[in-house]
């Protein structure tokens, strides 16, 4: 249903008394699309900006009495259900963008919404992010689930899919578990579809290298940096590299700088965490000759090295064959060569 904002608001300002009438307008910028502060106003008029807000509080209050034609009660009571089908209540920025994306009817939606009946603001804050609710005590059970989200995500220590996000929050009404995830400053979802803690870089990617990451751990597996430059590109509407086009150079350099990757053939990069280890094959073979404590058949060194670096087995075979680094026993099997 579409609604004349525009009109509304005239029609109710225009039953509020003309000395306070250029308070409101510019508090809630109707006249001009910016809204003034409560200081800016008060320099105006030579008052204090605690006058200013008085005003404010008492004029909204007054024009709550006023006897509201059908349209404006229409436009309310379309609103009441709008948060009812949202779940009781709706993140500010998402609520204002249901209706309008036009900057002069923003202000005069955020205007109507502080004169709805039975709908209030919850201010921005360490929790959460602004949002209006037809449920007084929707603060508190948004903020009470949130926190078990918080609690059991956490101790997961890994981003979650839908269904399991609904299992741990042990709850079914879909619609207010959305609610909680928008609202929560300390909940969010990555551009793959997964939900988990807002600090955490796989769930917000603060930039190229947290992205990199990012795909490499949704693919599960080692990626040519020019690969990973285009998932990147193909991400972009999904947020995480906004409109900015990452070119395969720049990916290459973040993976170059960054240990949580490893480079694991030519142009190939893995994780560490996946258990690959950094160096050239001939350190490699040397790490696998260490950790074995004995030594190892040619296969067996290149079975182990095949598992940490996509190489051919002719790379593997010319580096054994360094003398000055590794010998063989009786038995024909590879050790380090002792100093």
């Amino acid at each position: 249903m579409k609604f004349d904002l525009k009109t509304i608001c005239q029609n109710i300002i225009s039953q509020i008394p003309e000395k306070h009438r250029d308070v409101i307008e510019r508090r809630f910028g109707l006249s001009d699309k910016k809204s003034a502060t409560l200081q800016k106003i008060g320099e105006s008029f030579n008052i204090t900006r605690e006058r200013v807000r008085q005003i404010e509080r008492d004029v909204l209050k007054k024009a709550m009495k006023i006897g509201f034609d059908e349209k404006i009660e229409d436009f309310f009571q379309y609103l009441n259900d709008y948060l009812k089908q949202s779940g009781g209540a709706k993140r500010e920025d998402l609520l204002i963008a249901g209706f309008t994306n036009n900057e002069a009817d923003k202000n005069c939606f955020l205007f109507l919404l502080a004169l709805a009946p039975g709908i209030e603001r919850f201010s921005d804050n360490p929790e959460t992010f602004a949002f209006w609710a037809n449920d007084k005590q929707a603060k508190e059970k948004i903020i009470q689930t949130a926190n078990l989200l918080v609690s059991k995500i956490k101790q997961g220590g890994s981003p979650v899919k839908e269904k399991a996000l609904i299992q741990l929050s042990g709850t079914k009404n879909n619609p207010f578990l959305k609610i909680c995830l928008e609202i929560s400053k300390h909940l969010a979802k990555n551009p793959l579809g997964e939900f988990g803690l807002s600090a955490w870089a796989e769930i917000k990617p603060r930039g190229v290298r947290d992205a990199i990451y990012l795909i490499l751990k949704h693919h599960k597996k080692p990626l040519h940096f020019k690969d990973i430059a285009h998932f990147s590109n193909d991400f972009q509407g999904r947020g995480i590299f906004a409109s900015k086009k990452v070119l395969p150079q720049t990916a290459h350099n973040e993976l170059i700088r960054d240990e949580r990757f490893i480079l694991v053939g030519r142009g190939t990069y893995a994780l560490k965490e996946w258990g690959y280890e950094s160096g050239t094959v001939k350190e490699v073979i040397k790490n696998i000759l260490i950790k074995s404590g004995s030594s190892l058949t040619k296969a067996e060194v290149l079975s182990q090295v095949k598992a940490q670096r996509i190489v051919k087995d002719n790379t593997v075979y010319l580096n054994l064959s360094n003398r000055a680094e590794f010998t063989q026993d009786q038995s024909g099997k590879y050790k380090i060569k002792s100093v």
